[in-house]
């Protein structure tokens, strides 16, 4: 496990995360998108930001399963349901991401704004606090595979 305790201290201090397969020295705002079910596509989602998540697993998951770690195919989603975080990927998807490695971005909430109940949003360029390493061990261990 690389580094788990320094990042879970910082998630007990209250700390901001992004999670990306790249090491960016200074976040800048982007637009975010979502999948809108019902179009059956990805769809713009507010307005360009830094998004972050009060939740460590979440951006370690979103660091290691993305489409640049998984670009065969990409079949990934995550929420917070009643029974706490959901992960859920596919096994090709895993498989892809099995030796990859990316970044947690630690983040100070100044500047940000709580989006929803696990995003936060900043309309400003964001200098992370610490960028640390993580790898295809330290996600979560209840990821639902799915197809």
């Amino acid at each position: 496990m690389l580094n788990t305790e320094k990042l879970k201290e910082y998630e007990k201090q209250g700390y901001l995360f992004h999670g990306s397969p790249d090491k960016i020295s200074v976040l800048k705002p982007i637009q975010p998108f979502s999948y809108d079910e019902k179009l059956g596509k990805m769809v713009e989602h507010g307005n360009p930001s830094v998004v972050a998540t009060s939740f460590l697993n979440v951006s370690v998951f979103r660091s290691i399963v993305n489409r640049k770690n998984a670009p065969d195919e990409h079949d990934s989603a995550f929420g917070n349901g009643s029974n706490g975080l959901n992960f859920k990927a596919s096994s090709k998807t895993l498989d892809q991401a099995k030796n990859k490695k990316g970044f947690v971005h630690v983040l100070d909430k100044k500047g940000f704004e709580r989006f929803s109940g696990m995003e936060w949003r900043s309309k400003e360029e964001v200098k992370p606090i610490d960028i640390i390493e993580v790898s295809f061990d330290n996600l979560p261990e209840n990821i639902e595979l799915i197809k």
